[in-house]
């Protein structure tokens, strides 16, 4: 289990199962500063997730990213430790600077009883001042069908929708450009067989990995 210790840079430590998704949604508050707010797993994070905020940036009035990891996943998929994964998050996205912050929300909201939904969690950002906007790939839209009260969550959070390989983006909807199809668990493969082939993972994370001994073959048992 990773420290709290661990030197870390000094910085701030997604849900149309069916493609339901509405063009229009809440006229936002423009005398708020709007967020966009990329939550996942980030086990572990990858290239993929690390252009995603430069591209969020780029293409939507944003400003800043808020990177939440999960602190516990509502339909139980086993995680790697919390601190390990806000830890390796932390180093993977500091070169952004201030325009991307380490949010660690989701542990607080997760000390309370019962699930933490992507709703509570925007609805919490969203009393801190700010107005939180949603980023989601095209490859989650088939699952939101899942996801508790998502109805609303597109019509208070305005969704980003960024496009992902081997995804159709629906036509009527403005998704931002697809990023490398990089994916969490087949790097977490590659590491527990000991694969050499990992260029999908930044090298800081690499490094941090390694020298916490994580993803080992026993780990997935």
């Amino acid at each position: 289990m990773g420290s709290r210790n661990d030197p870390i840079p000094p910085i701030r430590a997604l849900e149309s199962g069916g493609l339901r998704l509405r063009k229009r949604a809440r006229v936002l508050n423009t005398s708020a500063p709007t967020v966009a707010v990329l939550g996942g797993a980030f086990d572990p994070p990858h290239q993929g997730h690390v252009l995603l905020p430069a591209v969020v940036l780029a293409h939507r009035n944003v400003t800043k990213v808020l990177v939440v990891p999960s602190y516990a996943h509502p339909f139980g998929k086993a995680m790697s430790a919390y601190d390990h994964r806000m830890s390796m998050c932390q180093y993977a996205f500091a070169a952004y600077g201030s325009l991307v912050e380490v949010s660690g929300i989701e542990e607080t909201l997760g000390q309370s009883d019962g699930p933490v939904y992507t709703i509570d969690m925007l609805e919490a950002l969203e009393k801190t001042g700010v107005v939180p906007r949603l980023v989601i790939g095209t490859d989650i839209l088939p699952e939101t069908d899942r996801w508790h009260r998502f109805d609303e969550i597109q019509q208070r959070f305005s969704p980003i929708i960024v496009g992902r390989d081997g995804f159709l983006s629906p036509p009527d909807l403005d998704c931002l450009p697809a990023l490398p199809d990089v994916r969490s668990r087949n790097l977490r493969a590659a590491l527990m067989n000991q694969n050499t082939e990992l260029s999908g993972l930044p090298a800081v994370v690499l490094d941090y990995i390694r020298t916490h001994d994580l993803y080992r073959r026993e780990e997935a048992s």
